[in-house]
């Protein structure tokens, strides 16, 4: 568990839990950040090739799907509750949308209230399936016209930056600022 910084320096402390179940959902969970965390850093890589993608994503999966086999889905109350403390805990729950925490055949809802029972269910997040993040652009880039180191500049930087469009265009910054206005 994260403790308040001390002279700059983190702390943390190690939790103990009541029953093995909690601990074993736990180490379930950081195992799935931990292959989250590796496979954010193999998309954002221009080294990595397909292969350590899909492998990486594949392992995700298999860990996941093993995961809320055992312990239901990463989003539910006990789950949420365990993992709470964990500096990237909203990041492992991102990995489930639209989560809904279903209604068992005993809830009031569904005795007294007319709802149909109906199972726990999240959708797995794109990351499951796709890559979602991409390695930085090389910073060589060469647009055609000013208007498009404009538009570049803004893209990159949120903000205009002549010296950096005057050289991504080829042109000298007085003659861009030029043919701008």
């Amino acid at each position: 568990q994260r403790l308040p910084d001390a002279a700059g320096a983190g702390q943390a402390t190690t939790v103990e839990h009541d029953s093995a179940k909690a601990e074993e959902r736990l180490r379930g969970m950081i195992e799935l950040r931990n292959l989250l965390r590796t496979q954010m850093r193999l998309e954002r890589s221009a080294d990595a090739s397909k292969q350590q993608l899909d492998d990486q994503r594949q392992a995700l999966n298999k860990a996941y799907d093993a995961f809320v086999k055992k312990n239901g889905y990463l989003n539910s109350t006990t789950n949420k509750r365990l993992f709470s403390d964990d500096t990237e805990a909203q990041l492992l729950f991102a990995l489930e949308a639209d989560y809904d925490k279903g209604l068992g055949k005993d809830s009031k809802a569904v005795k007294e209230g007319g709802e149909e029972a109906r199972p726990a269910s999240a959708k797995k997040a794109d990351i499951f399936k796709q890559r979602v993040l991409f390695p930085p652009e090389d910073e060589t880039l060469s647009v055609q016209t000013p208007t498009d180191a404009l538009l570049a500049s803004l893209n990159r930087f949120g903000s205009i930056n002549p010296a950096w469009m005057a050289q991504a265009a080829g042109v000298e910054e007085g003659d861009l600022i030029t043919s701008l206005t």
